[in-house]
């Protein structure tokens, strides 16, 4: 399983859950706080400005209790509801895991570092201005 944030600009930050480990809210909000320090990083100004804005689906890691709290301590984000049965506003799912997987088909890999790597790999060989396709086909809808 992968987690990927990104914006129009292209990634900015994914991580690989390991085999045997569940992807739960716990989890999330370890994802969120170093997702949070690469935007402040990358985008003090925004963060500052409490712009930065999070669109994600509804499922249950994102919508417990646990994800809410830490979306209150991160109060310099907010959430854009993801509309019930609206598949279509998912880029992450639709676009770019779909493009990813069909350049990863039939690849086969020695190690988890392999698998990162491919990853990496796959992020970088996208435009930047793929990414803002994606992000303007997204308003679009």
């Amino acid at each position: 399983m992968i987690g990927v944030w990104w914006n129009f600009e292209g990634i900015l930050h994914f991580e690989l859950v390991p085999n045997g480990h569940t992807s739960n809210a716990e989890l999330y909000c370890e994802q969120l706080d170093r997702v949070y320090d690469v935007l402040v990083e990358k985008y003090p100004s925004l963060v500052r400005r409490k712009r930065a804005v999070f669109q994600q689906d509804n499922v249950k890691p994102h919508t417990a209790r646990t994800t809410s709290n830490k979306f209150e301590e991160l109060d310099d984000v907010e959430i854009l509801p993801h509309p019930p049965y609206s598949p279509d506003v998912a880029p992450s799912n639709y676009d770019l895991i779909r493009s990813m997987q069909h350049s990863m088909k039939g690849r086969r890999f020695e190690s988890f570092d392999k698998v990162e790597e491919a990853c990496q790999e796959f992020f970088n060989s996208k435009p930047k201005e793929w990414y803002f396709d994606q992000i303007e086909k997204l308003a679009n809808r």
